[in-house]
């Protein structure tokens, strides 16, 4: 393809992602795809090979972005590493934004005890799993909110990180120096995928990272199970947790998210997305989440916007439940991305309001047919699609290994059945 119109194809998809982001109607539904883990049988390779091989990780982005053409091809590499950046936060404001996820090498260095690895405590051809864990015990919640940066850097992280184990040894010291080396060498294979992604056609957006609080100790501290018990058996000190979190996780959001006017330049934007995952919000009955989960969120995603960023909000497992309390977030502020909620009640609540992305299955695209996923294409895109404000993305970052022709099948089908 030649050079003139790649740049065509650039300005195009730029363009109806920012429509479909502020909620407005583009030409066409775009189709975001995440390339957290690649198919693999696909680019005859592996996960090991993936996970800890940079080059490699780039060199599978480009061949799948190329080879079939999505509107907008985001890589994130790697698992939950967020209290990793809340840990620096203070002390380190210019690091702690780039050691938000945690990669293979990244493991190698800290021997975290919060992920698993393909080659490593895992096949090699095994995707790699986040696991969280119970690293801090109940009664241990005062200290967590009388000092939350210390708890988590002289308490939490030593029990979590066998290189950290002994803060002030030489092993500790080691283990940060070459992390900051292999921080160093992520960033810049990032820095130069963007720039082949968008010399090839394909736009990204500049990324901010942020948390919801109870998550924060959910998947880090108390790890999921436990932290519902607490809520009904300590609840007070629950809520103390969260409120010292809160202000921490939007200054991670806010901070990462100042992007210099000549990097909005570069990708040809002002939209600044800050990406949230949430875990415990499809767990959570209504009643606990708006009392215990929704409030904090809420002010983290307020500080994020109040900041100029947009914030890009992953509902993990079923939000139908929650829907109605995005209706207090501002119009046209934030991105819903949503796993396995009923998109279909999502669009009858939040229509015009927030900018809807989902749908797509990975079981559909492992397991599926080619004629299967056009189906399921046409049939969604006919309720979704009227009054923009929606994008096709996978439901879930898929560990499975998805079939080349329905990937094809995808593509071609939202061409057909997404235009205006």
């Amino acid at each position: 393809m030649s050079k003139p119109k790649r740049e065509v194809l650039l300005k195009e998809r730029l363009e109806r992602l920012e429509k479909v982001i502020r909620v407005k109607e583009p030409d066409r539904v775009p189709l975001m795809m995440a390339a957290c883990f690649l198919p693999v049988s696909y680019l005859e390779t592996t996960y090991e090979k993936i996970a800890f091989d940079y080059q490699e990780c780039k060199k599978g982005v480009i061949k799948v972005a190329s080879d079939f053409g999505f509107d907008m091809f985001g890589c994130f590499s790697g698992l939950e590493g967020f209290i990793f950046s809340l840990a620096l936060i203070e002390s380190h404001p210019d690091i702690a934004p780039f050691v938000r996820f945690l990669t293979g090498p990244m493991h190698d260095i800290l021997q975290d005890k919060y992920t698993k690895w393909p080659g490593r405590e895992t096949s090699e051809n095994t995707y790699p799993q986040f696991l969280g864990g119970k690293f801090m015990e109940p009664e241990e919640y005062g200290k967590l909110i009388d000092d939350p940066l210390g708890f988590i850097n002289e308490v939490l992280l030593p029990r979590v990180c066998a290189s950290l184990e002994k803060p002030n040894s030489a092993k500790a010291y080691g283990a940060m120096i070459k992390l900051g080396m292999d921080v160093a060498k992520y960033g810049a294979m990032m820095q130069e995928l963007t720039l082949e992604l968008k010399n090839l056609g394909f736009p990204s957006f500049p990324f901010a990272w942020s948390y919801s609080p109870l998550d924060l100790i959910g998947d880090f501290m108390r790890h999921v199970t436990d932290v519902v018990v607490d809520l009904h058996r300590i609840p007070d000190k629950v809520q103390q947790a969260t409120e010292v979190l809160t202000p921490l996780a939007a200054k991670v959001g806010v901070i990462s998210g100042q992007v210099p006017p000549e990097v909005k330049k570069f990708f040809g934007t002002d939209i600044v997305l800050a990406f949230i995952p949430l875990h415990l919000n499809s767990i959570l009955s209504p009643k606990l989440y708006n009392e215990y989960y929704w409030p904090a969120l809420k002010k983290v995603i307020g500080e994020l916007i109040k900041a100029g960023l947009t914030p890009f909000i992953f509902y993990e497992g079923d939000h139908t439940p929650h829907l109605e309390t995005m209706l207090e977030l501002p119009k046209g502020k934030t991105v819903a991305y949503f796993e396995r909620a009923d998109l279909r009640k999502a669009k009858e609540v939040l229509g015009g309001h927030t900018c809807i992305m989902g749908g797509i299955p990975g079981s559909l695209l492992a397991g599926g047919t080619p004629e299967k996923v056009r189906e399921h294409v046409k049939s969604l895109l006919e309720d979704l699609k009227p009054g923009g404000g929606f994008a096709l993305a996978p439901a879930e970052a898929s560990s499975l290994d998805v079939k080349p022709e329905n990937i094809k099948a995808l593509t071609d089908a939202v061409k057909k059945y997404g235009k205006y």
